[in-house]
């Protein structure tokens, strides 16, 4: 199985291009494409637990590296979503009042577009192997609380933080003074009360790089003087490489040997984030294949386990390979079918209204 993960790491040198400090790193594509790279790694995990793996080298190896990754493989999309909202907000006047129809309602909308089809799977196996599920599973799969046989946490968790924002935009503009920055001040606040009703509540994984969301709005603050600062002075920018590369570096070699805690593996995905965001302003990623698997990246990690499911319903075995090479791409058939779903819907329901400033809304009132 291995072999997977050899090929995507070929896949990812292709077209790539090491240079000097370039401001695009940040860019809509440069993200899109490491979302694509995180997105197959996340499927790679997720078939382990369909496909059995053998006492081989290759097999184990497979495994390894999987378990090295850990919870990382997620991290970057918490941090590239929280880094988002910020620039957002500075660079679109209504963004704040669109969030919630648009950011937390959309995609709420196409998580439980998803859950029907794994509700359609699960009663289609009831009534052809008795297999019954809890009640709550049925009640609490459309936020994510409990599952029907899809991925679910990542997505409860970035609803969760998605809704302590709309109150950090209130109280922001209430207070209407630097609000980028104390929208994130809020943020990071509420984050903290969030990762400890789900330490009480949840395991581990539902919350240790939900910070990484945080860490991406304060990096947001502070980008364009970093980027300034980095493009004046070389040396800081490959010393600042180094230093977080380093941290990061010492920080997981103590939690996998010393300190087994989520409150340090938050530090540890945070540094990553930060280590993986630094490496990306010297490589250019110009990879159309990787850009294609960003896109569809939601789509790609909410249907995996529908054909992986559906295989593992047949009377016969498949040797893991063959199992492998029919899931992806099923699921990237989905994925696409989906995701030209997922747009109409967008077209029609989400797009973002324009409003008028309050001055101008109470002089149209007033004519």
């Amino acid at each position: 199985m291995i072999i997977f993960f050899i090929l995507l790491v070929l896949l990812c040198f292709w077209k790539i291009k090491f240079s000097k400090f370039h401001d695009n790193y940040m860019g809509k594509d440069p993200t899109t494409s490491i979302k694509g790279i995180f997105a197959i790694i996340v499927l790679f995990s997720h078939m382990r637990g369909y496909v059995a793996l053998s006492d081989s080298f290759l097999d184990q190896s497979y495994n390894q590296v999987l378990n090295f990754i850990g919870q990382l493989m997620v991290a970057i999309f918490f941090f590239y979503s929280g880094y988002g909202i910020i620039k957002s907000y500075t660079s679109k006047p209504d963004y704040s009042k669109n969030f919630f129809r648009c950011r937390l309602l959309k995609t709420l909308t196409h998580f439980d577009i998803a859950v029907l089809f794994y509700l359609l799977l699960s009663l289609a196996t009831t009534v052809v192997f008795g297999w019954t599920r809890p009640w709550e599973d049925y009640v609490f799969a459309w936020v994510g609380w409990t599952s029907l046989g899809n991925s679910n946490w990542f997505i409860f968790t970035t609803l969760a933080l998605y809704l302590i924002t709309i109150p950090s935009f209130f109280l922001a503009e209430k207070i209407n003074k630097r609000k980028e920055l104390l929208i994130t001040i809020f943020v990071t606040i509420l984050s903290v009360a969030l990762w400890i009703v789900l330490a009480i509540f949840k395991e581990s994984w539902w919350y240790d790089t939900l910070f990484c969301y945080v860490f991406g709005m304060w990096f947001a603050l502070i980008a364009d003087k970093i980027n300034q600062l980095f493009k004046e002075k070389p040396i800081v920018h490959y010393s600042a490489i180094a230093v977080s590369l380093v941290s990061f570096a010492a920080t997981y070699y103590a939690y996998r040997t010393l300190f087994s805690h989520p409150a340090l593996y938050s530090v540890c995905s945070c540094l990553f984030c930060i280590t993986l965001v630094l490496v990306t302003s010297v490589v250019k990623i110009n990879n159309p294949i990787l850009l294609w698997l960003g896109k569809y990246s939601f789509s790609i990690y909410i249907l995996q386990r529908l054909p992986m499911m559906v295989m593992t319903y047949l009377p016969f075995n498949l040797p893991s390979y063959l199992f492998a090479v029919l899931a992806i791409v099923g699921i990237l058939v989905l994925a696409f079918i989906f995701g030209f779903i997922y747009k109409k819907i967008d077209n029609w329901f989400f797009k973002p209204k324009q409003y008028l400033p309050r001055r101008l809304e109470e002089n149209k009132q007033l004519t």
